[in-house]
């Protein structure tokens, strides 16, 4: 779970939003996000999973974005094995997300030609396309236990509804701030919910064209939205057309141009 903007990022890029409903606002955010990873192929949020891969190749198989691995297994043909690390490399080398795995030429080993063979545990996702732990630190520190989904934070600043953050190793989709707590949605993208204690708080980073991209379409949406369909509006001397749904598209791909994963 994950939104590209945060809703005071939004309310900062869209005036008169303050007496909207905040779901209604999140709701849109996150059907930006969504055409955002469609459109770019891939997705920039972070997640922990297990991915399975059909072996079409003895040496090299092509992969969903990965930040890092930590575990690698192969079916022997009668259960799978696990294969150390250095049994393999992720590339490109210079550069993230890892987009490949090609089996290290002096281990001795080929992956399998056969269906769902391969087995490839970590962190995915293209993160900021930087870095393998595309998060900054937020102010505080948080202290829940493991079951509750009101999080007690020392310090509020830069923590607001819409965010994806990070303690420990759990993720937490902020839901709505209070004053000194926030509500949350506990263990997403993959991460098990636990307790913590005065834990650092982290946010997810997304590349710059990504976070605009975001709050510009979902700017559009909301107007679309607000305008109940409505492709033309007059106001005195002021006239406004809403975008077509190509004009939007096109634009959109342009906005995202540098990001998209291609190949």
């Amino acid at each position: 779970m994950n939104l590209y903007a945060s809703l005071a990022s939004f309310k900062a890029f869209i005036n008169n939003l303050d007496n909207v409903e905040e779901s209604t606002l999140l709701g849109v955010l996150e059907s930006a996000s969504r055409q955002i990873d469609a459109v770019a192929d891939r997705t920039f949020y972070t997640y922990e999973d297990t991915r399975i891969y059909d072996g079409v190749s003895d040496r090299e198989l092509l992969i969903h974005d990965l930040l890092a691995a930590s575990l690698v297994e192969v079916d022997s043909g009668t259960g799978f094995v696990a294969w150390s690390l250095s049994d393999v490399s992720f590339q490109p080398t210079n550069s993230l997300p890892f987009t490949r795995v090609t089996v290290a030429r002096d281990s001795g080993k080929a992956f399998p030609n056969c269906r769902e063979s391969i087995r490839i545990t970590g962190s995915w996702g293209a993160g900021d396309l930087r870095t393998s732990s595309p998060w900054a630190r937020v102010v505080g520190a948080a202290t829940v236990d493991a079951i509750s989904n009101v999080v007690v934070v020392t310090d509020m600043a830069g923590v607001s509804a819409g965010q994806t953050l990070r303690v420990d190793a759990e993720q937490m989709y902020v839901q709505s701030v209070g004053e000194s707590d926030i509500n949350v949605l506990r263990g997403v993208n993959g991460t098990a919910a636990v307790a913590h204690g005065d834990a650092a708080v982290f946010t997810a980073i997304y590349p710059a064209e990504v976070v605009q991209s975001c709050l510009w379409l979902a700017g559009v949406l909301w107007r679309e939205l607000n305008q109940a369909g409505l492709s033309t509006e007059r106001i005195g001397e002021y006239s406004y057309k809403a975008l077509s749904s190509e004009e939007t598209a096109k634009t959109l791909s342009r906005l995202l141009g540098r990001v998209k994963r291609w190949g």
